[in-house]
C-alpha cells in the first residue's frame, strides 16, 4: 500500500550511466573500508556493489565518508576481501534531457518539484541443514528478506527507509522431543523517516534506527537530531527504546540516550583526519544499565597510509560502584594502521585492547568467568599484488591472557588469477593456532570458475586437524557456491558445504533469489 500511495504521487527515477568506482583496502569484521569517498560524490546511505574477477558478489551500504575513503557494512552473503571492486553506478542527474538532441536542459529559474525516487531488493531465501550424528540438530530455515529506500516522497526533502526479515524454524530437535514444531520471526532492522531539507544543517529521524553516530547506541525506536555544518562539524543527540536483541520486539523498559560530536579535517591536500566523541548511556526498569564515553579518531593520508583508533570509558555508577568497581573503567582500546610500502605492498598492524563490561545482563557472572572474555592482542600483516594475476598475504597475532598462556594464531595465502587455465583462480591457505586447551592448524584450498559471462562456480575444501594432550582429530570438509546473475537486477545464488568427520558429520544446502530496484 505504501509503494501504491508513493507511485501515485509521480514517482519518476532519473539515471546516469556514470559509474565510480574504487576498491576494497581493508576488511574489519563486518566493517568494509574503500579507497573512495567524498570527492568522488560517495555520500552515507548509497549502496555499492563488489565486483570479484568481473563478476558481482553482493553489495555494501556506506555508512561513513572522508574525502577520499569510505567505511561500509555488508551485505554480502559472500566473504568480501581486500582488493574487490566496489561500484557506484545510476547516479541521480537532477535534471530532465532534451529528447531530441540529448542534451541537458538549463533549470527554470523555479526550482522544479523533486520526483520520487524508489531503490531497494527483495529475496527469498532458505537453509536446510542435515544432520547426519545422533544429535538431531538438523533445520530448515526459508527466509524473505526487503530493502526499501523511498527519496524525495512526493517532492518533498524526506526518505523512508525499511529493512525487514521474517524466517521460519524448523527444527529436527523439537520434532523429535514432540515441542513446537516451527515457530515464525519477523525482524524489523529498520523502519525510518529521514527529514533533511536540501541546503540545510538539520537532519531528523525518527522511527526504528541505527545511527552509525554515536557507535555504541546500537537500534533504538525513537528520535535522532544532527546538525552538520559546512565545515564538516557534526553534533546531535538520540533517544528512545531499545528493541529486543533477539527478536527486535518492541520494548519499554529499556531507556537509550546519547549524545555526539564530530569534526572532519583536511589539514593538508588528501589528507583526511576525522574525530568524534559521544556519550551513550542505557537504563533499565529504572536502573543504570550502562553509561559509556566514547571516541574515534581516523586519520588517512591519501592511499598510502591510515590509522584509526577507538576507546570507551565506562562510568560506573549505582550497583557497580555497590560491586567494588572504579569510578571510571577503561573497556575497550583498538588501535589500527595500515602502510603502503609500495606498489601492490601493503603492510598493517593492530592493537585490540576489549575487555568486558558489566551491564544487567551479566552482573550475575563471576570474576573467573567476566574477566576470561578479555580480548587483548596484537596483530600484524602484510599484503602484496605479486603481479597483477598474484596475490599474497599473511598475517600473524597473540592474544595475552592473564596467568595463563598466550592465544597465538598465523594465516597465510596466495591466489592466483588465471591458472591453471585461463578464466579458472586459484587459491590456498593455510592457517594455525595455539590455545590453553589445544593445538591446531587448518590448510584449505579453493578453485574458482567462470563458464559464462554472469555464472561464477567456486569449490572448496579443507580441514581442521586439532591436536588435544598428543590425541589428534580431523574435521574434513568441503564446499561449492554458484553465483548467476539472471539479468542486470536479478541474481540466484546457491552454497552447499559438507563436514565428514564423524563427531561433526552433516550437510547444509543454502539458497537465495531476489531482485534490486
Amino acid at each position: 500500500m505504501v509503494l501504491a500511495i508513493l507511485l501515485g504521487c509521480g514517482a519518476r527515477a532519473s539515471w546516469a550511466g556514470e559509474e565510480i568506482r574504487g576498491a576494497v583496502g581493508y576488511v574489519a569484521g563486518k566493517t568494509i573500508y574503500i579507497d573512495i569517498g567524498r570527492s568522488a560524490g560517495i555520500s552515507a546511505g548509497d549502496t555499492l556493489s563488489v565486483t570479484r574477477a568481473g563478476e558481482i558478489i553482493g553489495s555494501v551500504v556506506v555508512i561513513h565518508t572522508a574525502s577520499t575513503a569510505s567505511s561500509c557494512t555488508s551485505l554480502s552473503p559472500v566473504e568480501i576481501r581486500v582488493g574487490d571492486e566496489v561500484t557506484a553506478g545510476e547516479r541521480a542527474l537532477g535534471m530532465e534531457m532534451n529528447a531530441g538532441r540529448g542534451s541537458a536542459v538549463a533549470p527554470a529559474e523555479a526550482p522544479a518539484r523533486r520526483m520520487t525516487r524508489i531503490d531497494g531488493s527483495v529475496s527469498l531465501g532458505s537453509v536446510l541443514s542435515e544432520d547426519l550424528t545422533d544429535s538431531g540438530l538438523g533445520f530448515s530455515r526459508p527466509s524473505l528478506s526487503t530493502r526499501l529506500r523511498v527519496r524525495d516522497i512526493a517532492g518533498r526533502p524526506l526518505t523512508l527507509e525499511l529493512r525487514q526479515r521474517s524466517r521460519y524454524y524448523g527444527r529436527e530437535s523439537r520434532l523429535r522431543s514432540g515441542g513446537p514444531e516451527d515457530r515464525w520471526t519477523h525482524q524489523i532492522y529498520q523502519l525510518s523517516l529521514t527529514y533533511r531539507p536540501e541546503g540545510s544543517p538539520y537532519t531528523v529521524r525518527w522511527g526504528r534506527i541505527l545511527p552509525s553516530v554515536p557507535r555504541g547506541v546500537g537500534y533504538v525506536d525513537g528520535i535522532l537530531f544532527g546538525y552538520r555544518s559546512q565545515r564538516h562539524f557534526e553534533l546531535g543527540v538520540v533517544g528512545g527504546f531499545r528493541p529486543d536483541e533477539y527478536s527486535a520486539d518492541l520494548r519499554f523498559d529499556e531507556r537509550t540516550v546519547g549524545a555526539f560530536a564530530a569534526i572532519d579535517l583536511e589539514p593538508r591536500g588528501s589528507d583526511d583526519l576525522e574525530l568524534s566523541g559521544a556519550f551513550v548511556g542505557s537504563y533499565r526498569s529504572g536502573t543504570v544499565d550502562r553509561e559509556v564515553f566514547v571516541s574515534e579518531g581516523n586519520y588517512s593520508a591519501g592511499t598510502s597510509f591510515s590509522a584509526s583508533g577507538s576507546v570507551e570509558i565506562d562510568l560506573n555508577r549505582g550497583w557497580k560502584r555497590e560491586m567494588g568497581e572504579a569510578p571510571l573503567d577503561l573497556t575497550r582500546l583498538f588501535l589500527g594502521a595500515r602502510y603502503r610500502a609500495a606498489e601492490g605492498l601493503s603492510l598493517h598492524l593492530s592493537y585490540d585492547g576489549r575487555r568486558p563490561a558489566r551491564t544487567a545482563d551479566n552482573r550475575a557472572t563471576p570474576d573467573s568467568l567476566f574477566d576470561d572474555t578479555v580480548r587483548r592482542g596484537l596483530r600484524a600483516g602484510v599484503s602484496w599484488s605479486a603481479s597483477p594475476r598474484i596475490r599474497l598475504a599473511g598475517s600473524a597475532g597473540v592474544r595475552f591472557r592473564s596467568g595463563r598462556d598466550n592465544t597465538m594464531s598465523a594465516d597465510g595465502s596466495a591466489r592466483i588469477r588465471g591458472f591453471p587455465a585461463r578464466g579458472v583462480n586459484t587459491g590456498v591457505r593455510f592457517a594455525l593456532f595455539r590455545t590453553m586447551f589445544n593445538n591446531g592448524y587448518r590448510p584449505m584450498a579453493e578453485i574458482g570458475v567462470k563458464p559464462l559471462r554472469d555464472l561464477m562456480l567456486d569449490v572448496g575444501a579443507g580441514d581442521t586437524i586439532y591436536d588435544t594432550a598428543g590425541e589428534k582429530s580431523h574435521d574434513p570438509w568441503v564446499t561449492s557456491s554458484l553465483r548467476y546473475r539472471l539479468t542486470r537486477r536479478q541474481f540466484l545464488a546457491l552454497r552447499f558445504a559438507a563436514h565428514m568427520s564423524a563427531r561433526l558429520r552433516s550437510a547444509r544446502l543454502s539458497g537465495e533469489t531476489g531482485i534490486r530496484f
